[in-house]
């Protein structure tokens, strides 16, 4: 019987462009319609569209992962909203096995509140400003398996080298003078002009 080797591309090495297609995908209608569910109480007639997304990463203290922070400002709403995720490898740069790991999605509240007064300070979780918990989400498996397969290529060992390479812009976020966060993308959406 013939065996593939499993191949993972490190998450640093992901263009902006597929952090942009990653957060679409994420946050898709349905799960824009539970965070707009989510602030009803607020405000009764928000809706899933907004006016206003900006993508952005920032930096998690650790050189195997980090933060996809999304705002939104949706139709209804008269402030912005945070919400976003962490994204991480499974293991660390120096794994001799790099890419045979994993990477995983987490809620930033879920990996750094059971951690708060052991490694991190009380609150660091809440210093990076995301108001609705990526728990809110719903991502079905097999849909969120053959998008990162398919559309991100993160297993794959018939990549070009250049998808091995990391992203200048993420590999910002470490050294003497690093980067914490930056903006990925900034879209202001035109309003529709019907007659």
């Amino acid at each position: 019987m013939k065996t593939t080797k499993y191949y993972c591309r490190d998450i640093f090495s992901l263009s902006n462009q597929e952090i942009v297609k990653l957060v679409d995908f994420i946050y898709n209608d349905i799960n824009l319609d539970r965070m707009a569910e989510y602030l009803l109480e607020e405000q009764a007639l928000v809706t899933r569209s907004y006016n206003y997304r900006k993508i952005e990463v920032c930096s998690s203290y650790y050189d195997w992962a980090y933060i996809v922070k999304v705002t939104y400002s949706f139709k209804g709403l008269s402030r912005e909203v945070t919400t976003g995720f962490l994204l991480a490898m499974e293991g660390g740069p120096s794994d001799e096995n790099l890419y045979d790991r994993d990477c995983y999605i987490q809620s930033v509240a879920g990996f750094y509140k059971p951690l708060e007064g052991l490694i991190w300070e009380k609150g660091v979780a809440d210093d990076f400003g995301i108001e609705v918990d990526f728990s809110v989400c719903q991502n079905y498996i097999k849909k969120l398996h053959d998008f990162l397969n398919d559309t991100i290529k993160l297993w794959s060992d018939q990549l070009t080298s250049d998808k091995y390479e990391w992203n200048p812009q993420l590999k910002s976020m470490f050294g003497d003078n690093a980067v914490r966060n930056f903006i990925v993308e900034e879209t202001q959406v035109a309003e529709n002009l019907e007659n």
